[in-house]
């Protein structure tokens, strides 16, 4: 999962985020299965 915030202006300059966060998968695991929702208030759910 991979995720980046845009750059904006704080109070002692500019800030940007950005994340990466890695799962180890089941042997067997299904690709083509996979659900990604993304909720109006930022919560991504994967199921």
């Amino acid at each position: 999962v991979e995720g980046k915030h845009e750059e904006r202006e704080d109070d002692h300059g500019y800030i940007a985020r950005h994340f990466v966060r890695r799962y180890a998968l089941p042997k067997g695991f299904q690709a083509d299965k996979v659900v990604s929702t993304l909720s109006s208030d930022g919560v991504l759910t994967i199921t």
